[in-house]
């Protein structure tokens, strides 16, 4: 959400700096992610001051170079200059070593300090051309004598100029979803941090009778989802272009401008979080019912997009057609356009739940859902409504008829026990009484006794004392609390496994021979749930509210992520990969969810980089090499191969068995799956049962043999064999018949 820093302080009159307001939002919980200047010269002149020429001398070694000295205000500064016109007694405009200028039809220049023919320069005097002012180049900018020194340009010249904030506001803060909202937590920070007890200023607005609209009824017939509705009516307005104030104050935080009535409700919105729709009144000449949509029905809404709705939908009927999906968006139809001359201005407070679920089935996020969604401030729809027919008639013209209110919902302010002993219990400070008195008044919280509080209507999110607790830190600062002199904590029983050790030196290993680590979404496409078949697989979770159609069920596999990521990296000419996953696979086998934890390996294309003596493609061998090398660490005993189970993912492979139990799986991916993600060229993967890996790596001992006393032999077999003994047998034959120390290799 974005913020304008002009605009707050139209709430409450403070003197920081965008900066400084920037980090005091991010203590108190209104995180902000970025800080862009604005203004109606690029860049702002940010870095730009004035100054006074004290003395110009001619450059010893150029002769269109002279240097300067020039007093800025807090120094004095050096610069050579080559404009023809620059003298000594001159107010200028100065550019600082380190500042960004975007002259006028040319790239943006960042300065530093230099040296210009041997003589050190510290900045810039100015022409107009090169602050993007204008286009003259004739020489230097000079100001009128009467200017202040050290004064940044932007003032100097009146340039208009603003300072947006990006807020990642989190789904709880439902009272900072306006201008409001986001200048009351400044002024409770500064009360209690700086003692100034500011004013939370009020938007003008002027207080607007009720009345019955004249031949239309109004009517709520879903009272469970409207808990509350307001329309304003006001005739006679002209339609067209916004004021530029109006322009440049929606622009500024990145809205559109569409007309100078949309433009006053969205500005209202922006202002105190409470959405407005303006309709055209010629659409409503005898009824205006808020109820829920018929099965089947459908509306055409101000996107161009024609939407078939359901029962759990709420419209906004005019005359029997629904005209507006409520609290989402409104429709085309009854929009307003330059031929309306008579309009209706709708404020309502609906169900939060209700507006998230059809915003949801819809694939709709507007400005209005974001904040019906998360639950507006029942208290402002008629004072919203109220501020926003005063605007449209200052901008618009017109005569305002009046208000009409139908509201089922009469909600309370709820009390909870609180005093400064229970706070300073639960978080270990020593805030007075007064101190958490005043924290609380600045955030509308409202004394009902000594030993309670009213909570505002506004913060659906507070409901019990730890709550307010928690908005009281907020503000006080998590530097209010203290480090205790003495420590207390229980010391977790461990039976010596270290898992993350464990996958460290697994890491560790891997990353040596090549490998690089990759991290998938566990999430994926409800479409790759039909790859796995096999019974050891179960079935897929799916989402029932998922986050969109490429992430609705949880992965059965971790070859899924893994094969997008070769994929991706195919489509982009990197055709030789070596990457491992540690993670998680989630299954249904019958009633019962069950996750496993799993370390999965693939390879594909070049084992090694290409070179003038040739490369070799990856093999099933080569992975099967490295799986081996990890397997003699954990010195197990029992290992036996055995083919792989049909309906895995592998159409050639084994499964390597440890005392048993299959530790990995490891073959060659099937073109079944490989064609599913578009990909060209063999891929080879092995799954390793991680839960079953620790239990192993678990009962480990390290051996140490000392160093041979005799000479290395070798001995070399060549057998002749049946083709259906297998190559596990003889090598278990081997072991058992020999006792040394010996390789076996199986060549094909």
């Amino acid at each position: 959400m974005k913020v304008s820093y002009n605009w707050l302080k139209e709430f409450v009159s403070f003197s920081n700096s965008p900066e400084q307001i920037a980090e005091i939002l991010t203590k108190t919980g209104l995180e902000v992610e970025g800080i862009e200047t604005i203004g109606s010269v690029q860049g702002g002149l940010i870095g730009v001051i004035t100054g006074k020429v004290l003395t110009c001398e001619k450059h010893p070694d150029a002769d269109k170079l002279k240097i300067t000295t020039v007093n800025v205000g807090a120094s004095t500064l050096q610069i050579v200059c080559g404009a023809p016109n620059v003298a000594a007694g001159q107010k200028v405009l100065v550019a600082l070593a380190g500042s960004t200028i975007y002259p006028t039809g040319g790239e943006p220049l960042t300065l530093k300090q230099v040296k210009i023919r041997g003589v050190e320069s510290n900045g810039m005097i100015c022409a107009e051309d090169e602050l993007g002012l204008g286009s003259s180049h004739d020489g230097i900018l000079i100001l009128p004598e009467s200017t202040p020194v050290g004064l940044p340009a932007a003032q100097a010249l009146n340039i208009d100029t603003d300072s947006i904030l990006e807020i990642g506001l989190t789904p709880n803060r439902c009272d900072a979803m306006g201008h409001l909202g986001v200048a009351r937590d400044i002024r409770a920070y500064l009360a209690h941090h700086e003692s100034l007890h500011l004013a939370l200023n009020f938007p003008k607005y002027t207080p607007v009778q009720s009345f019955q609209i004249k031949d239309t009824h109004i009517a709520l017939t879903n009272d469970t989802d409207c808990f509350a509705y307001f329309i304003g009516s006001i005739s006679g307005v002209t339609v067209g272009p916004s004021p530029d104030w109006l322009v440049k104050r929606l622009t500024s935080i990145g809205a559109a401008s569409i007309n100078n009535v949309v433009d006053c409700a969205n500005l209202v919105m922006h202002e105190l979080g409470s959405p407005l729709h303006a309709f055209d009144a010629s659409k409503f000449k005898k009824s205006l019912t808020v109820r829920s949509a018929n099965a089947g029905e459908s509306l055409v809404t101000l996107d161009g997009v024609s939407r078939t709705l359901t029962p759990n939908d709420l419209v906004i009927d005019g005359d029997g057609t629904a005209h507006c999906l409520a609290g989402v968006l409104g429709g085309k139809d009854s929009g307003v356009t330059n031929n309306t001359t008579d309009i209706l201005i709708e404020s309502a407070y609906f169900n939060p739940s209700s507006i998230r679920k059809t915003a949801k089935h819809h694939g709709i996020h507007s400005d209005a859902s974001f904040r019906f969604e998360r639950g507006v401030d029942p208290t402002l729809p008629r004072i919203a409504l109220e501020r926003v027919m005063t605007l449209i008639c200052e901008t618009s013209g017109g005569h305002i008829n009046g208000i009409h209110e139908v509201t089922t919902y009469a909600k309370e302010a709820t009390s909870v026990a609180l005093t400064v002993e229970m706070v300073n219990k639960q978080l270990g400070t020593q805030l007075t009484d007064a101190a958490l008195e005043n924290i609380l008044v600045s955030l509308d919280f409202e004394r009902k006794d000594k030993t309670s509080w009213l909570i505002p209507l506004y913060r659906g999110d507070v409901h019990r004392a730890i709550d307010v607790i928690e908005e009281v830190i907020r503000i006080a600062g998590f530097d209010a609390i203290p480090n205790p002199h003495k420590w207390k904590f229980s010391v977790p029983f461990s039976n010596g496994i270290s898992s993350e050790s464990v996958r460290n030196q697994i890491s560790q290993r891997l990353a040596a021979n090549g490998f690089h680590e990759v991290m998938n979404n566990s999430l994926t496409k409800a479409s790759y749930g039909e790859l796995t078949t096999s019974k050891q697989d179960g079935k897929p979770v799916f989402l029932k509210n998922p986050l969109s159609r490429d992430l609705s069920m949880l992965r059965t596999s971790m070859l899924f992520g893994m094969l997008e990521t070769l994929s991706y990296n195919q489509n982009r000419q990197t055709n030789s990969l070596k990457i491992f996953e540690f993670g998680q696979t989630y299954h249904t086998f019958g009633t019962k969810h069950v996750e496993k934890q799993v370390l999965a390996m693939a390879i594909s294309g070049m084992l090694e980089p290409e070179s003038w003596h040739g490369a070799r493609k990856s093999s099933f061998y080569d992975l099967k090499g490295y799986i081996n090398t990890l397997i003699e660490g954990l010195n197990a005993h029992q290992i036996e191969e055995m083919p792989t189970q049909e309906g895995g993912p592998f159409s050639e492979g084994i499964d390597i068995k440890v005392e048993g139990k299959v530790l990995v799986s490891v073959g060659k991916v099937s073109t079944q799956w490989t064609k599913n993600f578009d990909l060209k060229q063999e891929v080879f993967a092995a799954i390793v049962d991680w839960k079953r890996w620790i239990e192993l790596n678990a009962s480990r001992v390290t051996h140490f043999q000392e160093l041979p006393k005799t000479f290395h032999s070798r001995r070399d077999f060549a057998l002749l064999l049946d083709q259906e003994i297998s190559y596990a047998s003889l090598e278990k034959a081997a072991k058992k018949s020999c006792k040394r120390t010996f390789d076996c290799y199986q060549f094909v």
